[in-house]
């Protein structure tokens, strides 16, 4: 049952410091959704925080006190919400850094938004409820869905679109009522859905097929072995990847042309492909690597390897820029638009009191730069009965919140 009352469990403590300087530079299907134009905020599970990362580097981090258990962040129309897997949700106020308001929804309860409105998807009662997107307190009576829900995601327009499970149909939420019931597969059917540049469509497993919004659909194989894997949202090209084993599947919407590209060379733990506008993304977490795919010729780029180990890592698109983003670590990976990679640093491990703060310029790095130009002249020495008056005292330093 949806609580409405406010909690101190989730409470976040907010510290920052904005950096001008470049910085050290899962999976989830659920966290493709671009966030902002120049940055995506990201969640640090080992330090129980999340940092803004842009172009730059980290910009903020926050701490959350006391998470249960993995942290996932929503993003939607300029709104950031952070939820942990006992349900305690926290929207951020971006301006104090700061928490704005908070409830608990529950266990199992999902959170998902879109177009400017949020709903909680609730799989035990059946029920979805929309939010009000700021206070997080209800917005009109539940739906009763009845059946097993499956997948949920929420359009460009707000509209909830919800998987029944048990009829294998699919229905489409507006607030407190369901505006549509579209018939898809029969009971039990596996169906996925995801929200693309030209709306969204419905992933027939069984068929298997994808139903475009117009009611038109794509067939296409699907090989391999294991759970099928695609992004409850796609960002740029309209072109859905599907994952299965280590062979993903690449359905261009608008041509309705089907690439199949075998990624052979792959390990056995493969993550949640997601797409920029030119290239899918796909997580090998049982490498520590990632695989690039052109978007248009199905050419497989280089295997990229990050920790050389196995990890498990969340792709999130923001733009053409992406973020692989290492959960348990202050590492985070900045793919650029043009394949480049550039390895930044959420926050300092080793900060005071053990609590995250953003990275600052890497003085390893600054060195091997020095090594490389030849700056490596000591610093002269001083006298040591004079002082140096451009020196601040001790008392003369701004202090660092702990």
């Amino acid at each position: 049952m949806l609580a409405t009352y406010r909690t101190p469990l989730a409470l976040l403590l907010a510290s920052s410091l904005i950096t001008g300087a470049a910085l050290l530079a899962d999976d989830s299907s659920n966290t493709a959704l671009s966030t902002s134009p120049s940055g995506s905020w990201l969640p640090n599970d080992e330090a129980d925080s999340v940092t803004r990362v842009g172009p730059a580097g980290a910009e903020a981090t926050i701490s959350v006190l006391d998470p249960v258990g993995r942290l996932d962040v929503l993003s939607i129309d300029g709104q950031v919400y952070v939820t942990d897997e006992a349900g305690h949700v926290s929207r951020l106020d971006l301006a104090l850094l700061d928490i704005a308001d908070e409830t608990d929804l529950g266990d199992d309860v999902e959170l998902v938004g879109g177009g400017a409105r949020l709903y909680a998807v609730d799989p035990a009662a059946a029920t979805s409820q929309e939010l009000d997107p700021r206070e997080l307190t209800p917005r009109g009576r539940p739906v009763n869905i009845a059946g097993t829900i499956g997948d949920a995601v929420v359009d460009d327009d707000g509209l909830l679109w919800v998987v029944d499970l048990d009829t294998g149909a699919v229905l489409v939420i507006d607030g407190e009522r369901i505006i549509e019931r579209l018939p898809i597969g029969a009971p039990g059917s596996d169906i996925d859905l995801t929200v693309s540049s030209i709306g969204t469509v419905i992933l027939d497993r069984d068929a298997p097929a994808v139903i475009l919004p117009d009611g038109g659909s794509i067939p296409f194989e699907l090989d391999g072995h294991g759970r099928v894997a695609t992004p409850d949202h796609t960002n740029g090209a309209p072109v859905v990847p599907v994952l299965r084993g280590g062979v993903l599947v690449l359905i261009d919407l608008a041509s309705e042309r089907v690439t199949t590209v075998r990624l052979d060379d792959a390990g056995d733990d493969l993550g949640t492909p997601q797409t920029t506008s030119t290239r899918a993304i796909v997580p090998d977490h049982s490498r520590g690597s990632i695989h690039l795919i052109d978007l248009i010729t199905g050419e497989i780029g280089a295997e990229i390897e990050l920790t050389g180990s196995p990890t498990s890592f969340d792709v999130v698109v923001d733009g053409d820029v992406a973020y692989v983003n290492d959960r348990d670590s202050e590492r985070v990976w900045m793919i650029e638009p043009d394949g480049s990679l550039v390895e930044r640093r959420k926050y300092d491990p080793d900060s005071e009191g053990g609590r995250p703060r953003p990275g600052s310029t890497n003085d390893e790095e600054r060195s091997e730069d020095d090594d490389r130009d030849g700056s490596d002249d000591e610093p002269d020495e001083e006298d040591p009965g004079e002082e140096d008056d451009d020196e601040p005292s001790a008392s003369d330093r701004p202090a660092v919140a702990g």
